[in-house]
């Protein structure tokens, strides 16, 4: 097991890999009316957006996601985020692309205001076209914890949480200058 914890202000992040992120794995149940396929699909410049902004009731998000194409553009850096948070305070799920073509980096950080606060957690790369799973919860306190499953991280993924001052109250996915495709991304609670 592998485990890395820092702290920055009121930030606590942690990440954990391989067995350690498994070892907590509670079951998903999905929401009524919950559950949604999503092409994100932009041109280079744009930028698309989907947004669940009542989170009542809910605790969980889990998705299969893929990274078609995050193409270079002149004035942005091809994005792709999954963002748990508020209208002041956020914890994104990012990917982002490099120039050289090699595989797509990814990370979790804490923003408030649009500005980040304290450390960015790298998480295990992942490949154009892979899907992925994500899962994210919360708890009423503000803990986010998000779970990466992929190619890199193996079947016990690699888990990273972000502490927010207070209780999510949306799930946004969107991509700048490329496309991401969610299929499905289901919001609901575990148990």
């Amino acid at each position: 097991m592998k485990s890395m914890i820092l702290a920055a202000g009121l930030a606590v992040l942690t990440l954990a890999t391989g067995a350690a992120a498994g070892a907590q794995a509670q079951a998903f149940t999905a929401a009524a009316n919950s559950r949604f396929t999503l092409d994100l699909d932009t041109a280079a410049g744009n930028y698309s957006e989907w947004s669940a902004r009542d989170l009542s009731g809910l605790d969980a998000m889990r998705a299969k996601v893929t990274i078609a194409r995050l193409v270079p553009d002149k004035r942005w850096r091809p994005v792709a985020r999954i963002v748990v948070g508020g209208r002041l305070e956020e914890a994104p799920f990012r990917v982002v692309s490099r120039t050289d073509g090699a595989p797509l980096e990814v990370s979790v950080m804490r923003l408030r205001e649009g500005k980040v606060v304290g450390e960015v957690i790298a998480l295990p790369t992942v490949r154009p076209d892979e899907v992925f799973r994500l899962e994210a919860q919360w708890t009423p306190a503000g803990l986010v914890t998000f779970v990466l499953t992929s190619t890199a991280t193996g079947p016990g993924g690699a888990k990273a949480s972000i502490q927010l001052d207070a209780a999510p109250t949306a799930v946004t996915a969107m991509v700048s200058t490329g496309e991401v495709k969610l299929a499905p991304i289901e919001l609901g609670t575990v148990k």
